[in-house]
């Protein structure tokens, strides 16, 4: 399972801060079709997030690249912090093995 999110300090910011933010995930450096991905809400005693989460299933063995980029159109806080617009870009190598 391959999965990122945001989280901010209620609902309602939640809502504001989506209309600012983009997902992309690759995988080998090729899109994902972003209707593959699962998107669900989870609400925390301080916090809701909404979390994007894919599967990646039948892998030939070796290494393979996961990159994750949630970009920000434009300047957002989330309760607590303010993000500048920009990309924010996590990458993942995962082994595969037989």
């Amino acid at each position: 399972v391959v999965d990122t999110g945001w989280c901010t300090i209620d609902a309602e910011t939640l809502e504001q801060n989506y209309e600012h933010i983009q997902f992309s995930f690759m995988a080998d450096d090729l899109p994902v079709d972003m209707e593959q991905i699962f998107i669900y809400d989870q609400e925390l005693s301080d916090r809701i997030c909404r979390i994007h989460s894919g599967i990646v299933r039948a892998w030939p063995p070796g290494d393979h690249i996961i990159t994750i980029t949630m970009s920000i159109l434009q300047p957002i806080n989330d309760g607590w912090d303010d993000y500048p617009a920009g990309d924010y870009t996590d990458i993942f190598i995962i082994t595969a093995s037989p």
